[in-house]
């Protein structure tokens, strides 16, 4: 009986602290799936400086179907 106590204790803790990491990664924060469009992740890429702005335009382009 004791042991059944303690490993639901330990299931508790762990689903708190994998809740806890999800909403702070913003899985559950936004309301959303939590998944990224390839656009908005190229916006965060250029923002962080991953990429240069001729590699965004590109991405860019080619997500939303734009030849030039």
């Amino acid at each position: 009986m004791m042991l059944m106590m303690i490993v639901g204790t330990i299931i508790v803790v762990v689903v708190i602290f994998l809740l806890i990491i999800a909403f702070y990664h913003g899985e559950l924060g936004r309301g959303g799936t939590g998944l990224e469009s390839p656009l908005e992740i190229a916006k965060r890429r250029y923002a962080a400086g991953e990429i240069d702005r001729e590699a965004f335009e590109r991405i860019r382009r080619d997500l939303e179907g734009v030849d030039q």
